[in-house]
């Protein structure tokens, strides 16, 4: 079964290819942008697992959020379960970094 040029750019527009994942990974320092952490959050600690960083989508992919370095930023595992929380904060950091940031523009659109 073949898949559609539509089905295929949109696969493509939420993947995180490796540069994307590179340039985000620098941007962000190696590091959670919440806790500054490089994939250790102390509160991990409590049920001993050393998780490592995470890409988080701020617009989801289940909602069409393009894998996009405006889209991305680094987070640690705990973070990452607390995102929900966050989402202000996540929300100033990417404004904060791209001045023309705007989230509309964050999402897959089928005809564009």
């Amino acid at each position: 079964m073949a898949i559609s040029k539509t089905r295929k750019n949109k696969q493509n527009a939420l993947t995180i290819s490796t540069d994307t994942y590179n340039e985000v990974y620098e941007r962000d320092n190696g590091s959670c942008i919440l806790c500054m952490e490089y994939g250790v959050h102390e509160k991990m600690f409590e049920t001993s697992v050393i998780p490592p960083l995470e890409m988080h989508h701020y617009i989801t992919r289940a909602r069409l959020g393009m894998g996009i370095p405006k889209n991305l930023v680094m987070l640690c595992k705990y973070h990452h379960l607390e995102e929900t929380k966050h989402r202000e904060k996540i929300k100033k950091y990417l404004k904060n970094k791209y001045e023309d940031w705007n989230e509309e523009q964050l999402k897959f659109r089928k005809y564009e």
